[in-house]
């Protein structure tokens, strides 16, 4: 079992068992009341469920809210005032598992949780059934009434994101066509919406010729786009749409987002790959906006966690106020493509070390891993949290360019 910027994390019945999450319960209870709630993942539900024996074990107040998106709970948090646990696999493999805890702001809590703690109080906490998934999808209908009509194919991935977003969509007047969508502890594709697990998406979207297609991962915190060609979106690209047209002036992003941004805002903070380290930053200076390129976007008017129904909202009202599509809107930003490679090493912080130096002649980000400057790009040599993967990321003024610089970072890294 792991600790990170975002919560515990493990592999069900290996790294992070049932006795793990009972653990967990008893450290973090006696200490008030709790709302826990789960996704759809097969291992969900049992590491729920330990959770609550802990906390109930140790005095605390449960209210199980069911099944739920992180970004809900983390809405409903700040709204009831309640700390929140939540039970997902997010955008992690098959068989992964992990336990997101959210303060009264509806902020990740990241400092680390004494597992040696027993909370008990001589008594046993109180648990009640709660329904809070209508005051999240009450609150996002009252931020975004209907402009307008668009036909939207909706990939949910199997997951929590299947009882929110199809009649949410629907309710403010969309034309909805659904895959991936019946509830299901095994996911039809994976939970992570990459391009290449998008490839349905891409081509009902084309088939329906619907305006846009919409992808979430397993805890509905990410949104990925598709245009009415079949492209898939760069988050980076939708996270410079939606500043460009609020008009933000504050914006926390992490190193590997696109350099488009650094145009857009007057204030803009780069900060580690990690949801945590850009709510952080956003509180500190009391940014306007957060998100990376991989569709998380945090509104600290909301929550401070990354919100893919919000997000999907932010863009379609974006669409509507503008009379323009998808494709229409992305021509208006500067042109650029981002690339990213993935290999497996067993030292990935040796080779980033060596990469660094190989690199010392250009202007370097040390910000996480080591990002080179190199002609009108740059390209990130970043290691992967807790595996022993490397990523090479590049961006450059078009796919070829981008390539190249991809191709450069894998020689400095020796791969």
């Amino acid at each position: 079992m792991l600790w990170g910027d975002s919560g515990f994390k493990g592999i069900f019945g290996k790294s992070f068992k049932i006795e793990d999450a009972l653990r967990i319960g008893r450290a973090l209870g006696g200490n008030g009341s709790y709302l826990v709630g789960s996704d759809a993942c097969s291992s969900s539900l049992p590491i729920k469920m330990a959770v609550e024996t802990g906390l109930l074990s140790g005095g605390s107040s449960v209210g199980d809210v069911g099944l739920i998106s992180s970004p809900g709970l983390a809405r409903v948090c700040r709204l009831e005032n309640l700390v929140g646990i939540m039970v997902t696999g997010s955008h992690s493999p098959a068989g992964f598992v992990g336990i997101r805890v959210f303060d009264q702001l509806g902020r990740e809590i990241s400092t680390e949780i004494d597992l040696e703690k027993n909370g008990s109080h001589g008594r046993v906490g109180q648990l009640s059934d709660l329904d809070v998934l209508p005051a999240y999808l009450d609150n996002l209908i009252a931020e975004f009434q209907p402009e307008g009509e668009q036909s939207i194919v909706l990939d949910p991935a199997n997951s929590v994101m299947s009882i929110i977003m199809p009649n949410l969509l629907r309710s403010i007047g969309h034309i909805v066509t659904e895959i991936n969508s019946s509830l299901s502890s095994i996911p039809t594709r994976p939970f992570e919406p990459s391009a290449e697990a998008l490839r349905d998406l891409s081509i009902l979207v084309k088939r329906k010729r619907a305006d846009l297609g919409i992808a979430y991962n397993g805890d509905g915190g990410r949104a990925v786009f598709v245009d009415k060609t079949g492209q898939v979106i760069s988050g980076s690209k939708i996270l410079a749409l939606i500043t460009k047209h609020k008009q933000i002036r504050s914006l926390v992003t992490n190193i590997a987002s696109s350099a488009v941004l650094d145009s857009l805002v007057p204030e803009l903070v780069r900060v580690p790959v990690s949801e945590a380290s850009i709510a952080k930053k956003i509180m500190s200076i009391d940014a306007e906006l957060g998100g990376d390129g991989s569709g998380g976007i945090i509104y600290p008017d909301w929550s401070l966690t990354y919100d893919g129904a919000r997000t999907s909202l932010e863009l379609l009202r974006i669409m509507e106020n503008s009379g323009k599509t998808l494709v229409e809107l992305l021509a208006e930003l500067p042109e650029t493509v981002i690339t990213k490679k993935l290999f497996s090493t067993k030292e990935p912080e040796i080779i980033i070390e060596k990469a660094r130096k190989r690199l010392s002649e250009y202007e370097l980000d040390l910000t996480d891993g080591v990002k080179a400057f190199v002609d009108d790009g740059w390209v990130l040599i970043i290691a992967e949290p807790s595996t022993n993967k490397l990523w090479i990321l590049a961006e450059g003024s078009n796919k070829e360019k981008a390539e190249k610089l991809a191709s450069f970072g894998k020689q400095a890294a020796g791969l």
